[in-house]
């Protein structure tokens, strides 16, 4: 049985409720060991505030780097047939359904049903993922029934859930509730029906802005994202990007 997506309990915690979450999209509840979930914690909202409280500021990129090295190694280690592969730079962004098309990849057109489908092997998928000159890694890992959690802007910096692309229109789950529609910016359209999946249709234009504006993945040289797959759902394992999928560490903003 799936359990439906949860929101953030604090201001401070959507970094573990995305990765969580993503976890929660991909498996049955019954798929889902209390390890993961215990590991997330223990991982997340490592940022102090201006009070010098733990965990006010949020939970650092390099914190999600590392816990997601973490949930591969629960995968590679035959505990949950998971892998995840982090990201960072120019390649994170959402190519349009046009450049997707002429680049001849997937089908553009692919919902947050595909996660129920059976993806292309690990080796062409790993390829297409580690080529920034083919479409985008965000659409071709949705496409292909993955979950990205991304680090965008939301008043501040603040991750969410990606699950599923159609066209040029992103499935995303916020954490954060809030009550829509947006006036300034009415084709983000809010969904209520679909709470195993998404609560956000937001068009791809917004997410790849480079300012601080809502929903912007910000300049294209900070910018992250974490694939997460369900390799049981999968031809073969999903390989990691060059040097175990971790680059070196560096000064990385927190989301909130």
């Amino acid at each position: 049985m799936k359990n439906p997506l949860h929101y953030q309990l604090t201001e401070y915690d959507c970094g573990p409720t995305s990765m969580l979450d993503a976890v929660s999209f991909l498996f049955e509840r019954e798929q889902i060991p209390a390890e993961i979930i215990r590991e997330t914690m223990l991982y997340c909202m490592d940022c102090h505030g201006s009070d010098g409280l733990c965990g006010t500021k949020g939970t650092s990129c390099t914190a999600m780097m590392f816990l997601a090295n973490w949930y591969s190694n629960f995968g590679v280690n035959g505990q949950m047939p998971i892998a995840t592969r982090y990201e960072r730079g120019p390649q994170v962004y959402i190519d349009t359904k046009e450049q997707a098309e002429a680049a001849g990849g997937v089908s553009a057109d692919a919902s947050e049903a595909s996660a129920g489908a059976c993806p292309a092997g690990a080796e062409e998928f790993t390829q297409s993922h580690g080529n920034p000159e083919s479409e985008s890694l965000i659409r071709r890992a949705l496409s292909e029934g993955s979950a990205v959690v991304v680090r965008l802007f939301l008043d501040e910096a603040h991750y969410v859930l990606l699950t599923g692309i159609d066209g040029d229109d992103v499935y995303m789950f916020d954490p954060y509730y809030q009550e829509g529609p947006l006036d300034f910016a009415p084709d983000i359209r809010f969904v209520d029906d679909r709470p195993f999946s998404c609560n956000r249709i937001v068009p791809a234009k917004y997410l790849n802005a480079e300012g601080e504006t809502i929903y912007s993945l910000g300049p294209k040289a900070t910018r992250e994202a974490i694939i997460i797959t369900n390799t049981g759902k999968m031809s073969g394992a999903l390989a990691p990007a060059a040097g175990g999928g971790i680059p070196a560490c560096r000064t990385l903003h927190a989301g909130t």
